[in-house]
């Protein structure tokens, strides 16, 4: 709730700063968000550079964070799961499946596999959810950002989501 609330306030600011200098900036890539960002943390001190930010379609139906996002330098590939809760009607089941992956810089991912993975939710209950592999990530990347769908509803973006790369086994 802190977090809203932070991230409201931060919002309201930058719209003010952005009314008075009227379009003095030069337009930046993922500039709004990383804006938001920057003045949640000059004004609270929090550092939320590194939080991963979810879009959802239908505000109050879900709530998501990441679980983990696991890179593998040696094969190029991430494994990605995350906390899962729906709050709206209970789900009859479905599946969830990633519509695209890309680097924060835009370079678009593929994957490894692909597959459908069904879950059933039930009202308020967090699950945990496992994408398929994404493949092709260069080793230097820190985060990547991921469009998703839940059935037919409209697609769920995940932004900024940090990769935490495994040291590779030795042999």
């Amino acid at each position: 709730m802190k977090r809203i609330l932070v991230f409201a306030l931060a919002a309201l600011f930058i719209c003010a700063s952005a009314m008075a200098q009227e379009g003095k900036q030069e337009k930046k890539k993922g500039g709004f968000l990383n804006g938001l960002k920057k003045a949640v943390e000059s004004t609270t001190g929090l550092n939320v550079s590194n939080e991963a930010v979810f879009v959802y379609p239908k505000i109050g139906e879900w709530k998501m964070s990441v679980e983990s996002c696991v890179g593998n330098k040696e094969l190029g590939t991430v494994e990605l799961k995350l906390k899962v809760t729906r709050f709206e009607e209970e789900g009859t089941g479905g599946a969830f499946w990633l519509m695209e992956a890309k680097t924060t810089d835009g370079v678009k991912l593929g994957f490894a596999q692909d597959s459908e993975l069904r879950y059933k939710f039930q009202t308020g209950v967090t699950q945990i959810v496992e994408f398929q592999t994404i493949a092709g990530v260069p080793e230097n990347t820190k985060a990547i950002n991921i469009k998703f769908k839940y059935l037919y509803h409209d697609a769920i973006e995940g932004r900024d989501i940090p990769i935490e790369w495994k040291e590779p086994e030795t042999k």
